[in-house]
């Protein structure tokens, strides 16, 4: 019987991140889970960015940084937006490489986003990945994750850089767990409540005239500042020290080498004079800088410039920013870039400094900045529900009226739901800052993502907000809907009490909408919730009473023959094997006759063949089947169904060869303790 299931491919490690003891392997898993030692060396995070090539001068802050380090260092760099307190952080970082032996983390924790402020959850849930925690196994709580994440750094010399704190506590939440290594926060905010943590605060000042004309030499050529040194001084002074409005000018300098200085200074300086007319203000000098470079923009560039402030979070894809122009994107992204107007963080992935991201929207009209924003909540809503139909075929969708239909298009389900784990923040804050219309339907179409990579966090939080925004639009249909989801939620985190709870309101509501489509929902998820309870009896009659109802909904032949699927898992719960099978049998007939293309089904159906064949003695019929799941379920990348197929092999070798039972017991834990499922508790 072993043979059944060791016949598989050798298992090749693509572990990354911090990881030390063992791991288990959960990419495509052919024939079950295998643990390797991953050594320290292999998997350190390496994520701070490099720093700036032209980086210049800061000698003193970079000394009192050196000075701050001892034990575990906690080192707050302070100063005006624009004033270079990341670029001073990446190079002190760069040249201590020691600090961070065992890895580097980095988060912008987004102080002055669109969206807001990170909330420390995200951020912890991006370190612990990054440490070589499956999506899956990232706790859903935010005082479980700190406990992970202390955990795992105890013994670890990180390097550490929260870009862009806004407080104290964010900052506090997100410290590891070493005594060692060094946490790097840079903010314009002091953070004097960090005292009581330890820190020590550098401040970052504006740079003085010598090292901003040795920068600008740096950057254009040290002739051409040796050419006009009074122009070139100039246009120093009128930068104020800020790094990021030096940047935009040299820029414009560079990709007009035969230009003079002089001739850049006199579009400085009328610039200047100009804003003077319109403000009371007197210090106009980066307005002027950011103003003239954006007056040379093309009209394509500058209208992107404009559009893209409303952009609902920090980072934007190519496809994104194509919705909000006719145009040729790329063109008017590679002009933003090249004039310093627009960062390009890594491949085909964008971002605003936050005083040029607010430089564009007043430039933006308000109507202009309502448009553009509608724009890209529709692209992220439609290209999300392209994602789900490519992810999960077969669910049902509720119409909705798009004004414009471009969208995002993907190669297949894996693509699809690794696209939705990509935009994750980017789509949750649609959902946060969309009218309510659009709010639900991002969430109804971030489905495959939650049921695929679990983040049950956000679903938490999002599936909540959609209930609300179904309501708002007074669509009971929606709200039903979305009940149903949250109840889904609930079960997958194991809160079956409150999961029963949803789906009571949900059946409240689809008494008065008497939808079919609905009310079989949440009868399937009451009997889920009661087979995860131990009330198989009680799981029965629900899982009967959805098919009945699905057997009267038009175009539901595929949702009856689920149901009977899960109602022959019940009665093999409550021991009636023989009642189980016929409609096991008849299940996977319907399936087939409607040419069902749904993999991850017909791998369940063979589990529960196993299981009712198993429970009705036919163990030479269970073993094919439970072989025949694990092989389909490793396919399909499910972690949870090799554990169920694992754990039914696991019982039919106890008869035979208790050690091998054992072996296959420890590797189906593995598995369900890999996706937080409760069905780890049985097995331990």
């Amino acid at each position: 019987m072993g043979g059944a299931v060791s016949d598989v491919p050798p298992q090749v490690s693509n572990a990354t991140g911090a990881v030390s003891g063992s791991l288990v392997q959960a990419g495509t898993i052919h024939g079950g889970v295998h643990f390797h030692r991953v050594p320290a060396e292999i998997a350190k995070p390496r994520q701070l960015p490099l720093p700036p090539a032209h980086f210049t001068g800061r000698v003193p802050e970079l000394e009192a940084l050196s000075r701050a380090v001892g034990g575990r260092a906690l080192v707050v760099i302070t100063g005006a937006g624009g004033i270079g307190k990341t670029s001073l952080a990446l190079r002190w970082l760069s040249q201590v490489p020691e600090l961070g032996r065992d890895g580097q983390l980095f988060a912008n924790l987004g102080a002055f986003d669109p969206s807001g402020p990170v909330r420390p959850a995200d951020a912890l849930g991006q370190f612990l990945r990054a440490l070589g925690v499956a999506p899956e196994k990232v706790p859903a709580s935010l005082a479980e994750q700190q406990a992970l994440y202390r955990t795992m750094t105890a013994d670890k010399s990180l390097a550490v850089l929260l870009d862009n704190a806004s407080s104290a506590d964010q900052v506090r939440q997100l410290l590891p767990g070493g005594t060692d290594g060094v946490v790097v926060v840079t903010s314009r905010r002091r953070l004097s409540a960090l005292a009581a943590d330890g820190a020590r605060w550098v401040d970052a000042a504006p740079m003085d005239t010598e090292t901003s004309l040795v920068l600008l030499s740096n950057v254009i050529g040290a002739e051409r500042v040796a050419a006009e040194p009074d122009a070139a001084a100039r246009i120093v002074a009128a930068c104020a020290g800020l790094p990021i409005a030096l940047a935009v000018i040299a820029a414009r300098l560079v990709a007009r080498p035969k230009w003079s200085l002089a001739r850049v200074l006199g579009e400085l300086e009328n610039e200047r004079t100009r804003l003077k007319g319109l403000s009371k203000h007197e210090d106009l000098s980066v307005s002027a800088v950011f103003d003239m470079s954006y007056s040379q923009l093309s009209d394509e560039a500058a209208q992107l410039y404009r559009r893209l402030s409303a952009h609902p979070g920090p980072q934007f894809s190519t496809d994104a920013a194509a919705c909000l122009t006719t145009e040729a994107a790329e063109h008017a992204l590679e002009e933003l870039v090249d004039t310093n107007m627009l960062e390009e963080v890594r491949e085909d992935r964008f971002q605003f400094h936050d005083l040029l991201r607010l430089h564009a929207a007043q430039r933006a009209t308000e109507q202009e900045t309502e448009q553009a924003r509608r724009v890209c909540w529709e692209w992220y809503l439609v290209s999300a529900m392209a994602a789900d139909r490519a992810a999960t075929p077969n669910r049902r969708r509720l119409p909705h009226a798009f004004t414009s239909l471009g969208h995002k298009d993907f190669d297949g389900a894996r693509d699809a739901v690794d696209w939705l784990e990509e935009e994750r923040g980017n789509l949750r804050a649609v959902a946060r800052q969309g009218v309510p219309e659009i709010s639900w339907r991002v969430v109804d179409a971030m489905w495959p993502l939650f049921l695929h990579r679990r983040y049950n966090q956000d679903r938490e939080e999002l599936e909540e907000l959609a209930v609300e925004a179904a309501r708002a639009c007074g669509d009971e249909v929606a709200e039903g809907r979305m009940l149903f989801q949250a109840g889904m939620g609930c079960k997958a985190r194991g809160d079956h009490a409150k999961a029963r709870r949803c789906f009571a309101r949900a059946q409240a509501v689809n008494e008065r909408t008497r939808d079919g489509w609905n009310t079989g929902n949440v009868e399937d998820g009451l009997g889920s919730a009661c087979l995860a309870d131990g009330d198989a009896g009680q799981a029965v009659e629900h899982f009967r009473r959805a098919a009945e109802v699905w057997g009267e909904v038009a175009g539901a032949e595929r949702k009856v023959a689920i149901s009977m699927l899960n109602l022959g898992r019940a009665h093999v719960a409550v021991d009636r094997a023989a009642t189980a099978l016929p409609l096991l049998i008849e299940a996977k007939a319907r399936l087939t006759a409607l040419g069902d293309v749904d993999p991850y089904h017909h791998a369940r159906h063979d589990v529960f063949f196993a299981e009712a064949y198993l429970k009705d003695g036919q163990h030479e019929l269970a073993e094919q089947h439970a072989s025949k799941a694990l092989s389909a379920m490793a396919s399909l990348n499910s972690a949870f169904g090799q554990g169920l197929a694992l754990e039914i092999l696991s019982t039919l070798a106890q008869r035979t060869d208790p050690e091998r039972a054992e072996e296959l017991r420890g590797r189906a834990l593995a598995l369900f303790e890999l996706v937080d499922a409760p069905d780890a508790d049985r097995l331990r």
